[in-house]
């Protein structure tokens, strides 16, 4: 998908009239709807190495599926970010709270977060 695309995406979900107000007030306001119709993408930016990391993770798992002889079981990007979001939005707080430490941590030694912190 290019950028273009994705930012004409992005602007579809923008209510015209928060944008003005948000405007006024120094900061423009994206107002994102309680129940987004499956038929207009939401797009979340990511680096092309960020990625290339979940396609990975994707074709990964995809991989492991087909070798255990469960290749019904193949997901798509998308697929997997619904279902790391529906497994953090099931979690109560504290175990929210830790599983996303850890993730922070994990990524703190591993990755670069160490500069953003």
């Amino acid at each position: 998908m290019s950028r273009d695309s994705l930012k004409k995406s992005n602007s579809l979900l923008k209510d015209s009239t928060a944008f003005v107000e948000g405007a006024e007030q120094g900061a423009p306001q994206i107002i994102i709807p309680n129940k987004l119709d499956k038929k207009k993408p939401f797009t979340i930016s990511a680096t092309v190495s960020e990625g290339k990391m979940l396609q990975d993770l994707v074709k990964k798992y995809n991989s492991i599926a087909y070798n255990r002889e469960d290749g019904e079981k193949e997901i798509n990007r998308s697929e997997l970010v619904i279902a790391m979001t529906t497994y953090f939005d099931q979690l109560n707080d504290d175990d929210f709270f830790e599983s996303v430490n850890k993730l922070i941590s994990y990524y703190a030694v591993n990755g670069d977060l160490l500069g953003v912190l």
